[in-house]
């Protein structure tokens, strides 16, 4: 009886050590199968640029501070913000060039609950010399610009912002906007996003 007791334990010994040696067999060879690197033939080439912004203003910070409201013929004779942008590089480059909230120069300027609210500002954004365009700033999200820039090309840009005329109540009068140019490019056949 001991005997086929001991028979019993040793085939349960045995299928547990089969089970288990089948089991290891189907893991290597599926591993094996899963994890197998094949080359590509195909070439990568990566072309870089260069773009520089460059502010004509002591001052990069774009703001408006205590500002009372102005038609457009008063806000068009604001002090403009000057800017060039260049392609230094040899590849050409789309790019969107926007105006953004200045989160530090607020923190600065001591006046991050005082925030003048997009829907009040004003701008005219001008390329060389073309004709302004003049938009309330909120319409177009703060997107100023998207375009192509070819290498070794410049452009000049000129911004001037104000406190819109109409739908300003008093308490818009004394806040604060704080902006900086953001610059997004990419240097290939896709769109920005």
């Amino acid at each position: 009886m001991e005997k086929l007791e001991m028979n019993k334990r040793e085939n349960k010994l045995g299928l547990v050590v089969l089970i288990l040696s089948i089991f290891i067999c189907v893991a290597t060879v599926g591993y094996a199968l899963w994890s197998r690197t094949e080359y590509g033939k195909k070439e990568n080439v990566l072309k870089t640029g260069t773009l520089v912004l460059n502010l004509n203003k002591e001052s990069n910070q774009i703001s408006v501070k205590n500002a009372i409201p102005l038609s457009d013929s008063e806000g068009m004779k604001q002090i403009a913000y000057t800017f060039m942008l260049e392609n230094t590089g040899t590849t050409a480059a789309n790019y969107r060039l926007s105006i953004v909230d200045d989160d530090e120069y607020y923190l600065q300027d001591g006046c991050s609950d005082n925030k003048l609210d997009w829907l009040h500002l004003r701008y005219a954004f001008e390329e060389g010399n073309t004709t302004p365009i003049i938009e309330d700033l909120v319409d177009r999200s703060g997107v100023l610009k998207e375009d192509t820039i070819e290498p070794n090309e410049s452009i000049s840009f000129s911004l001037k912002l104000w406190l819109k005329g109409s739908n300003t109540t008093q308490a818009d009068m004394g806040k604060h906007f704080h902006g900086k140019i953001k610059v997004e490019a990419i240097q290939s056949d896709q769109e920005l996003k």
